[in-house]
């Protein structure tokens, strides 16, 4: 693993035909340098006079030097590059994770494929952006190619009551985070207000933009009520969960939503089945919202889990339409709920953790045009291949646009 950085050697002369001196500086992400420098030296004979000015020259020089960095450090000279990371163990994970908090430029980790064995949690708390990719392939230390099938990636939770991930995004920054193409999986809390897998913090006026894309969250668990798979904590922030799989999770709530101030979630086109609880009365999706929230729920599925109820919400209204749902519990007054079915949604082997729907599933071409939404299902397959798109994060393959096989 390399961190990148730019290396530049300059050559300038100091006098006439005379010497030399080489200046040479190094650009990291944060712009700071490392100048070394060769006293001039001259190969015909000078005057005093003449090694004087030399040197009176380079010095003006380095001065001129030092001025421009000093304006590329202000942000008046460069513009800002997105700093790449290629990661293949767990030690450089973290290590590209706490370099991207410390960064003042936006940071993309493309994690390589296999399984990250973690022996402490996730951590990223910044005001600066950051992308976070599974399923990248290639030559050692080279992501050049990505794997979009699920479970390619998988960060693992190897020691008993250790979470997998969090981010914290702090108030102001207008922070974009990114998740995408990674399993989350074997998490344990038993903290209040931290989930076994995931926790995204957004801090009051944080303006943050959350995508959780493209995941699977799965063997994670929790009974503190703060989202065993998933625990999304936001205030004035843009939240979009899409295309996730959420399955074989344990806790008296799988995904949670605390909301506060103005933010908007979009919950579009998960599946979330076969999770367990030991605490009854329980929701396996459970929003709670305060302030003036918009919050949307199209094309998903739940089915087949322990809880009492699949879904329940508090607070600000919500939209939901063209969802597959076993019990939908209370929601509060003045919500939408437009298109909802409550029937079998015909996996494909759900005991195997097959979740595509089979040739006759009710979510085949049943779907609504969620606000957001992704070209492309879990497993990297277009949207929309039917007349219609898919409920859940599948799409079924379809031979003809028409919808027939």
């Amino acid at each position: 693993m390399n961190q990148p950085y730019q290396s530049t050697t300059r050559r300038v002369v100091a006098c006439d035909g005379i010497g030399s001196e080489d200046l040479s500086f190094r650009r990291t992400s944060k712009a700071r340098f490392a100048e070394t420098t060769v006293l001039p030296r001259c190969d015909l004979p000078v005057t005093v006079a003449q090694h004087a000015q030399a040197i009176w020259r380079s010095q003006i020089i380095r001065l001129l030097l030092m001025l421009s960095m000093a304006l590329v450090v202000a942000g008046g000279m460069s513009p800002a590059r997105a700093e790449i990371w290629c990661v293949s163990t767990p030690g450089e994970l973290l290590a590209a994770l706490a370099s991207a908090a410390d960064s003042v430029e936006s940071t993309e980790i493309r994690v390589r494929t296999g399984t990250y064995f973690l022996t402490t949690r996730l951590n990223y708390n910044s005001a600066s952006s950051l992308q976070v990719s599974g399923g990248w392939q290639g030559s050692p230390g080279n992501c050049s190619s990505r794997i979009t099938a699920p479970g390619q990636t998988r960060l693992f939770a190897a020691i008993a009551n250790t979470a997998v991930m969090r981010v914290q995004l702090p108030t102001a920054g207008a922070t974009s985070v990114t998740l995408t193409g990674l399993e989350f999986t074997a998490g344990e809390s038993t903290m209040f207000g931290v989930s076994a897998c995931l926790t995204v913090r957004a801090e009051a006026n944080s303006n943050a933009t959350v995508r959780i894309n493209g995941n699977v969250f799965s063997g994670c668990r929790s009974e503190n009520l703060s989202g065993a798979a998933l625990f999304v904590d936001a205030a004035s922030a843009s939240v979009s969960v899409t295309n996730n799989l959420f399955f074989s999770n344990t806790g008296s709530g799988i995904v949670l939503f605390n909301l506060n101030g103005s933010t908007t979630v979009e919950y579009n086109n998960n599946t979330l089945s076969k999770s367990f609880t030991s605490a009854l009365p329980s929701t396996a999706l459970n929003i709670s919202a305060n302030g003036s929230n918009t919050i949307r729920l199209v094309n998903n599925v739940l089915w087949g889990n322990a809880h009492t109820r699949d879904i329940e919400a508090f607070g600000s209204p919500i939209s939901m339409g063209y969802n597959l749902i076993e019990t939908v519990g209370s929601i509060p007054p003045g919500s939408v709920n437009v298109a909802t079915l409550s029937r079998d949604p015909g996996f494909v082997d759900a005991i195997n953790a097959n979740f595509r729907p089979r040739a006759d599933s009710p979510l085949r071409n049943s779907g609504g045009i969620p606000s957001v939404q992704l070209n492309v299902d879990l497993d990297g397959n277009s949207r929309v291949l039917g007349v219609r798109m898919d409920r859940g994060a599948y799409e079924f393959q379809e031979l003809f646009s028409s919808g027939f096989e």
